[in-house]
């Protein structure tokens, strides 16, 4: 996104205006999404305007014989490093204080790939199901920097090899142009994730402003006689597309596709319409559009490590007018990054002594941040109560029997394990088959805790899947979760289970998909040869990762978090709990367990099962750990038939229909 604001000698305004355009088109869609929910689009305007103002200053080295790489790398190093290195070292500097040392080693991971100019294919390898959300990513939006600075890597060496040749740098701009779209095009059809962060499916929206620069150059002197007038209508024709852009496009479907033609036609449209266009003369180069253009590279720096610890302060809860405030903080910060470090460092000291001074530092900043994922955040450094609290880590997959019974989305429907299945070794215990989604798959280890001579258990859980069998019908196309569903009711069908377990998240579930959905699913496996079944209603869920809730009370507090709490919490789980409690004891066929009534009292719901740190319930905003598994497991019916689980002193009983 930074690039020096000159073509061909000529310091053009209006194209600090569009940076404007652009950078408030992200502010506003990452603080006030429902308000502009396509703003993102303005990282695509930020892409054309670099492809635009770099070539043009290729172009111009290269016409007068004074192209050198080395150059070019220098000056791309003055007009990057500065602010980069300063928001990378104050990102990790707080985070040692306000950050556990789990999401601390994160972002000093993500400080080493955002200092290497690789954030986008670290985006890329970390998608997942349990990876964390964007909200908790402080240096999330250098992705784009990766795919520019990529870009950079090969654009000025092929174009210096095409100008020598006949129309070289048309043909090599078109060629990448083509090439890059329709790879973009081609994976925006089955792979969205890699169209987003691969650097060869975005790398036509540069290419696009590179077009604009050779044939700026090209024209250079020219002036054709009816220019006024398709540059005013150019220009009024790319603002009204950028504001269409930046109101009607979604994120979903996934981005980019065939709609990022858009937002790059209409920044390319503005920039073609020069300097004289009506909307470029009239509104992009007053002056209070050219000052935020002038400090939008910082600006785009700042806001988004300041409202993801906003976020961290507040437990994801963050009111508008500290939304606001955090804008506010984000513009000052800029202000001062841009008078105070960028243009000392890039007007006020020669070239050959900054550029290996910056080259240096951002190497030691990428370095430490290395060092920091490499001791897993230092956890070490806590201090107080909050110290177990900060070292807190869980590791999920250990004993849940992941993968191989629960199963990552996306997977065969018959990929489960033979040892998904107890063997009955002649001791002819009971089968318990649990069916759900990644809940389930964490309340197998509570399981197989209690299981241990009196029951068998069958695991078929997987991600993002709950159980039902709404889908099942011979003639209807089905998705991989219901194809998966498919699956276990006819393992339901041979194994004739003693108890069939279902549990998932059950976000958003209301009495009609009840009805519609869950009660035909219980009748199915009744009539199936499930001899019970039961259904475990939803278990509380935070707005925030549990661990980074309870740090932050003992850390601000300086004592221990509260045993039980209401605070933070999502407030459709009771809803949802009395809707399917309803259903279940309406239809008559299953027994109710509710999640709610185990871990919750009148004073809150359960945030470890012990005094001590290592006894959370949850490790994120509501899978269960081993100890919340097997506290949830305690307080089902499960065979042989026993007396209810012994209160503690701090628990109620579960409530059963």
């Amino acid at each position: 996104m930074p690039s020096a604001n000159r073509h061909a000698g000529h310091y053009r305004p209006d194209i600090d205006g569009l940076r404007a355009i652009a950078i408030l088109s992200v502010l506003a869609f990452h603080a006030f999404p429902a308000a502009l929910p396509g703003g993102f689009v303005g990282v695509d305007v930020f892409f054309v305007i670099s492809g635009f103002l770099i070539t043009g200053l290729l172009l111009d080295d290269l016409a007068v014989g004074r192209f050198s790489l080395v150059d070019f790398y220098a000056r791309r190093i003055r007009r990057i490093f500065p602010a980069l290195i300063v928001v990378l070292a104050a990102c990790l500097g707080y985070g040692w204080f306000a950050l556990r040392a789990e999401v601390y080693a994160l972002l000093g991971e993500h400080t080493a790939w955002g200092a290497g100019f690789a954030s986008n294919l670290l985006q890329w390898s970390e998608v997942g199901y349990f990876n964390p959300a964007g909200i908790r990513k402080p240096l999330l939006h250098l992705w784009s920097l990766g795919i520019e600075e990529q870009y950079y890597l090969v654009w000025p060496l092929l174009l210096w090899l095409a100008w020598r040749l006949p129309r070289g740098p048309q043909i090599a701009i078109g060629l990448v142009l083509a090439t890059s779209l329709v790879l973009c095009l081609y994976l925006s059809r089955g792979n969205a994730v890699a169209a987003f962060y691969s650097p060869y499916s975005r790398f036509w929206e540069l290419a696009a402003g590179a077009m604009l620069a050779i044939r700026a150059h090209r024209m250079a002197g020219t002036v054709a006689p009816r220019a006024i007038p398709l540059a005013n209508a150019a220009s009024l024709a790319g603002l009204t597309l950028i504001v269409a852009a930046t109101v009607y496009i979604r994120q979903n479907p996934p981005y980019p596709d065939w709609r990022a033609l858009l937002p790059v036609a209409s920044s390319a449209l503005l920039v073609a319409s020069g300097p004289g266009g009506f909307v470029n003369r009239a509104l992009l180069s007053r002056k209070w559009m050219v000052g935020i253009g002038l400090v939008s590279y910082p600006l785009y720096l700042w806001h988004w490590p300041i409202f993801v610890f906003q976020n961290f302060a507040h437990d994801g809860d963050v009111s508008w007018p500290q939304r606001l405030a955090g804008l506010a903080l984000a513009f000052v910060l800029a202000i001062a990054t841009f008078f105070f470090i960028e243009k000392p460092i890039r007007f006020g000291m020669p070239a050959r002594r900054s550029a290996p001074v910056l080259f240096a530092a951002m190497l030691a900043i990428g370095l430490c941040g290395a060092a920091i994922a490499h001791f897993d955040g230092f956890p070490a450094h806590f201090r107080g109560p909050a110290a177990p609290y900060g070292a807190y880590r869980f590791d999920y997959h250990a004993d849940a029997r992941s993968p191989q019974c629960w199963l990552p989305p996306g997977s065969r429907a018959d990929a489960y394990a033979p040892e998904c299945i107890d063997p009955d070794n002649g001791q002819h215990l009971p089968l318990v088959l649990l069916w759900g989604d990644s809940h389930a798959g964490r309340l197998y280890p509570g399981l197989r805790k209690i299981a241990d001579g009196r029951f068998r258990i069958a695991q078929f859980t997987r991600s993002s899947c709950a159980p039902n069998f709404w889908t099942f019908h011979p003639r209807r196309k089905v998705a991989v979760c219901a194809e998966g569903n498919i699956h276990v009711m006819r393992v339901v069908q041979e194994l004739h289970p003693d108890v069939v377990v279902l549990f998932a998240y059950w976000s958003g579930w209301k009495p009609r998909a009840m009805d519609r959905i869950l009660l035909p699913t219980v009748h199915a496996l009744r009539q199936n040869g499930a001899r019970r079944v039961i259904v475990v209603g939803p278990a509380p869920a935070w707005r925030w990762p549990l661990p980074n809730i309870l740090f932050r009370m003992a850390r601000e507090q300086d004592r221990a978090p509260p045993m039980r709490m209401s605070q933070s919490m999502e407030t459709d789980r009771a809803r949802i709990d009395a809707d399917m409690r309803a259903a279940i004891e309406r239809q008559g066929e299953a027994e109710y367990v509710s999640a709610m009534d185990a871990f919750c009292d009148a004073r809150g719901c359960l945030t470890r099962t012990g005094q001590d740190a290592s006894t959370l319930t949850t490790w994120d905003y509501g899978h269960l750990t081993t100890h919340g598994a097997e506290y949830l497991a305690r307080r089902l019916p499960l065979p042989p038939a026993t007396a209810p689980a012994a209160a503690t002193p701090d628990a109620a009983p579960a409530t059963m229909r």
